[in-house]
C-alpha cells in the first residue's frame, strides 16, 4: 500500500471518530471526559486527539462543573457545532433512504 493510500485511510478513521463525538454530543448534550471513555467506547487517547481538533475547529467547548466532587469537565457543542451536528444528521437521512 502507498504511504498516501494509508495517511487517506488513517485520516478517514479519524475523521469518523469527529463525526461520531460531535453526534453523540449532541444527542446527549453535555457529557465528561470519562463518560466518553466508560460507556461510548473510545479510547483516551483518541478522544484527547479528536477533543483538541474539534478545540481546534470551535466545534466544542469545555467547562468546568464545580457542582460534582471532584469538579468534572464537561464537553458540549458550541453554536457551530449543533450545525455541524444537524447537517450529519440530514446526511444520515439521505444516506438511509432506499
Amino acid at each position: 500500500m502507498k504511504s498516501e493510500e494509508k495517511f487517506k485511510i488513517q485520516s478517514f478513521e479519524r475523521h469518523s471518530q469527529i463525526l461520531r463525538i460531535i453526534l453523540i454530543l449532541d444527542s446527549e448534550n453535555k457529557l465528561n471526559f470519562q463518560s466518553f471513555i466508560d460507556n461510548k467506547g473510545i479510547s483516551s487517547t483518541t478522544l484527547y486527539r479528536t477533543i483538541t481538533t474539534l478545540k481546534e475547529m470551535k466545534l466544542i467547548e469545555s467547562t468546568i462543573d464545580n457542582t460534582k466532587y471532584p469538579p468534572q469537565n464537561v464537553i458540549s457543542l458550541t453554536n457551530k457545532g449543533r450545525k455541524v451536528a444537524q447537517k450529519l444528521k440530514e446526511i444520515e437521512e439521505i444516506l438511509g433512504r432506499d
